[in-house]
């Protein structure tokens, strides 16, 4: 059923700081994202669906907004996590125009310390095509490694979709959006890839349609990663990418 979603929708991260907000006030605020995306990754009602090149694909409803996560996991060989991470999460003002393909710009206007990480606030476009035009929206990330250094996790969130784009920004479809990502090390040259999405564009399409194009896309992110991290493309040279 469409209708809770296109009447509710997924709401930006909740208790968000100004955007000229101390690093600690956002740090408190990453813990809070991670609470959330926590309990929905611990719920009960994950429902499988059909894996695809190596990736396990989930979904459940957001009891809250009917809108659905979904889930994915698969495993990258021929990296260390330290290496794949790089390609993923900490280095993706260089990297992720290689492997999202969407992104139009992210305008970097915070970049704040985080212990063992680092957390941004950027004005972030995407443009998903014709029918969807350009998505807009302010946007936290904040990643971090764990104590052992073999786990990192990376919760993304938008954030004041009252506000209006920066000065210079360019506008769009204003739209909401949850991620998190978390890597381990499995061995020293296989590493454990999950991600877990929630995004509504507001007003656009209903949020229940989106399952299966979410799962199509994460897909597609971990074909680029085994294609373009320079370790796990070894063998074809043509992909190297220098990090």
């Amino acid at each position: 059923n469409a209708l809770p979603c296109v009447f509710a929708g997924v709401p930006d991260g909740p208790g968000a700081p100004p955007l000229n907000g101390s690093a600690e006030d956002f740090a408190q605020f990453r813990q809070k994202i991670l609470n959330v995306i926590h309990n929905a990754r611990s719920a009960t009602d994950w429902v499988s669906a059909k894996s695809v090149d190596g990736v396990s694909l989930s979904h459940r409803t957001d009891p809250s907004s009917g809108c659905p996560w979904v889930r994915g996991i698969a495993e990258l060989a021929g990296c260390t996590v330290r290496q794949s991470a790089e390609f993923i999460i900490s280095n993706i003002s260089k990297t992720e125009p290689l492997w999202d393909h969407a992104l139009v710009s992210n305008t970097l206007l915070r970049n704040m310390t985080l212990p063992d990480g680092r957390q941004t606030v950027v004005w972030h476009v995407d443009n998903d095509g014709v029918f969807l035009a350009k998505r807009a929206y302010y946007l936290y990330d904040g990643w971090q490694w764990t104590a052992i250094g073999d786990i990192i996790e990376d919760a993304s969130v938008s954030i004041h979709s009252e506000l209006p784009p920066p000065s210079g920004g360019a506008n769009g479809v204003r739209s909401t959006q949850w991620a998190w990502k978390r890597l381990q090390a499995l061995s020293s040259t296989v590493t454990r890839y999950e991600v877990l999405w929630l995004s509504d564009i507001k007003g656009v399409v209903p949020c229940s349609w989106t399952a299966s194009a979410q799962a199509s896309v994460m897909q597609k992110e971990v074909e680029n990663f085994r294609r373009l991290i320079p370790c796990a493309a070894s063998k074809d040279a043509g992909n190297h990418l220098v990090v």
